[in-house]
């Protein structure tokens, strides 16, 4: 049986936010390792190569940046790759028996879903925001492990720069925790959905031409243990 301590991160952030907290957290990992930047103050662009060891998801979601499909990251989730990701995440959770988005009986779904996020987020306290916690001292798997457990905030927490770049909002601590009533997508002023929030991305895929490609599999910063007691596995989303 599937225990908390056996879920990636991304399984976490699935459980928590759906696809969008999951693709968030891919991000941030990316992030620390090198992997993606941002140009011009939101472009998602190339910086490094993937690194070894990466997720299904990881891997989509750096393709889809690398490749040029997708320059934004509130658009990300729409990516047919990232998609296939995502669902690979939902597909092992139902295997395992947790309970998933899509599950029969959506409010008992949410409800057993949160329990296994607090759960994860009380063995993981010194990831919360208000502790201030170091992506670089918790290494990528750590920062995926942040979004997914605390959203937005997490971001805003250990990098600033980035969060504004992904148009994070501010001060979403509430919407961060798990729920029991389903998302909503929510719009700010520049008409781009509070993505952050979970459902369904919003706005058309944007394909930006040009830009840098980085290829190969080379190593770039690695996934290190989240500490705090807490020892995660370093694997694909989908096994």
């Amino acid at each position: 049986m599937t225990t908390t301590h056996d879920l990636s991160p991304y399984e976490v952030a699935y459980l928590a936010g759906g696809a969008q907290r999951a693709v968030a957290a891919a991000l941030a990992s990316l992030r620390v390792a090198g992997a993606i930047g941002v140009r011009d103050g939101e472009e998602l662009i190339c910086a490094g190569h993937l690194p070894d060891g990466a997720s299904a998801l990881e891997k989509a979601v750096y393709d889809a940046v690398t490749q040029r499909r997708q320059a934004r990251a509130h658009t990300l989730a729409r990516d047919r790759d990232v998609r296939r990701a995502v669902a690979g995440l939902a597909s092992r959770l139902r295997k395992a028996g947790m309970p998933t988005r899509t599950a029969v009986g959506w409010f008992g779904a949410r409800q057993r879903a949160n329990e296994v996020v607090v759960e994860v987020r009380i063995h993981n306290h010194h990831l919360a925001p208000e502790a201030k916690p170091s992506w670089e001292t918790y290494g990528p798997a750590g920062a995926a492990l942040a979004v997914a457990l605390h959203g937005a905030d997490a971001i805003w927490a250990a990098d600033p720069a980035f969060a504004a770049a992904l148009r994070a909002p501010r001060g979403t601590m509430a919407q961060a925790r798990p729920r029991s009533s389903p998302p909503r997508s929510r719009s700010n002023s520049s008409g781009h959905a509070n993505w952050f929030y979970g459902g369904a991305a919003c706005g058309s895929g944007s394909s930006c031409g040009g830009g840098p490609s980085c290829g190969g599999g080379s190593s770039c910063g690695g996934g290190s243990g989240c500490g705090g007691g807490w020892s995660w596995r370093r694997r694909g989303d989908t096994r």
